[in-house]
């Protein structure tokens, strides 16, 4: 099966990327306004790919500040060789699984009432009920799909990195990378579309 076009980014990250480059060089020098800067631009990035891979879980926020302690430490080794985001997120990753081996957990329980959502516009009341209910049947499956699949699918299907990308956050080859996202593909909408018919009476 050929893989599917990848979609590109949002034009937003693109911006974030230009502001960080300031941002990066003052706390480097030393400037808390930079460390600040960073951490406001891309915390709720951040939050979202915690939630991708451990679920609203209790320490959420102890997760998200472990994370930039880990990104301020490091930061004097960011090469620029890649993009700022590519590499928060790769850290941001690393420290989500860290936590899940500690804990001995596999799968997130994830609220589908308290997952981030970035919308473009306000929902209509329908639009809103149809969003949570399509949060809370991909839940049922997530919660089913080993970890791996899990990270590449929340990497590239929801916050839209080729599969490029996501093999460097991760530490792996491309093929690598576009046979989890395959697989995954494969459990999660054919699963997502049955899931559907069966809310909808089978209509």
């Amino acid at each position: 099966m050929a893989e599917a076009q990848e979609q590109p980014r949002q034009p937003a990250r693109a911006d974030k990327e230009a502001r960080s480059a300031a941002l990066i060089d003052a706390a480097l020098a030393g400037d808390e306004a930079g460390f600040t800067g960073l951490f406001q631009l891309w915390r709720h990035d951040v939050q979202r790919i915690i939630f991708g891979c451990v679920g609203q879980a209790a320490e959420m926020e102890d997760i998200l500040q472990v994370t930039f302690m880990e990104v301020f430490r490091s930061l004097g080794h960011f090469e620029r060789k890649s993009k700022f985001s590519t590499w928060l997120y790769r850290i941001t990753v690393n420290v989500a699984y860290q936590h899940l081996r500690r804990k001995g957990r596999e799968l997130p329980h994830v609220d589908p009432e308290e997952a981030p959502v970035v919308a473009d516009t306000a929902p209509t009341p329908h639009e809103a009920a149809e969003h949570r209910q399509l949060l809370a049947l991909s839940r049922e499956i997530l919660q089913r799909m080993g970890g791996k699949k899990r990270e590449v699918f929340v990497l590239h299907e929801l916050e839209g990195f080729s599969s490029g990308e996501i093999a460097e956050m991760l530490h792996t080859s491309v093929h690598t990378v576009k046979s989890r996202l395959w697989h995954a593909r494969r459990e999660f909408y054919p699963k997502l579309d049955r899931l559907l018919t069966r809310e909808s009476g089978g209509k």
